[in-house]
């Protein structure tokens, strides 16, 4: 059989991913709360706050896992326009170049978008650009790659109905960070205050573990 273009995968992968239930769901719902979790060690109660999320698609998580008293936005390539929904405002844009103000918010949120990201430590600059000074970056990261990553990436083949080809294709096109590369420059641009890895999280090693969860914050 012919592979299929780039393009074709992308919709293939959206199409049996985007209402997708099960143990890999559960997972990534731990994750983002335990993301929040960790968070509301930083967070001040009772004054209104500026977050944006970077890539957050049609399921943002800010918009469900975010207080009222914050302002929500989300920037992502694929919004269709851009558009108030009352508790969310989303906006076209691109993360290497924001297209906000110095110093607009308290909080940016990336939940599994910087390892798809080319420039990331323009990207970066980007970020601090538009956070407040000791505003926090809040990070999911998938650990890849890593030996229990990579395993379970055999049966996420199966599920989108990929060739093995065409999924080593398809990643090699998304995943254009290798997670150890993400933290590094992470490190270099912020303070790290929290890391964890799941789910062994006694055991901090990325090829033992699917996800990290952490928060950086601008000095």
């Amino acid at each position: 059989m012919p592979s299929r273009s780039y393009r074709e995968l992308i919709k293939l992968a959206y199409k049996k991913t985007t209402h997708r239930r099960g143990w890999a769901e559960s997972f990534n719902l731990f994750c983002c709360r335990n993301l929040e979790r960790n968070y509301k060690k930083w967070e001040v109660i009772g004054t209104e706050k500026a977050c944006l999320e970077i890539g957050g698609g049609k399921f943002p998580h800010i918009l469900h896992n975010l207080s009222g008293n914050w302002k929500k936005v989300t920037v992502d390539v694929s919004s269709e326009d851009v558009r108030d929904e009352g508790r969310l405002l989303k906006v076209t844009g691109n993360a290497s170049s924001l297209p906000f103000s110095n110093t607009t918010f308290d909080r940016i949120v990336a939940i599994h978008s910087l390892e798809h990201i080319l420039n990331l430590d323009q990207t970066c600059h980007e970020f601090s650009r538009v956070l407040k000074t000791g505003g926090i970056l809040s990070v999911i990261l998938p650990c890849d790659p890593g030996f229990l990553w990579s395993i379970a990436q055999l049966f996420s083949r199966r599920q989108v109905g990929m060739s093995r080809k065409e999924y080593d294709y398809f990643l090699a096109n998304q995943h254009v960070n290798p997670v150890y590369n993400v933290l590094a420059i992470l490190n270099f641009h912020y303070v790290q205050k929290h890391l964890d890895y799941y789910p062994l999280t006694i055991l901090p090693f990325r090829h033992l573990n699917f996800t990290i969860v952490g928060h950086w914050q601008k000095p």
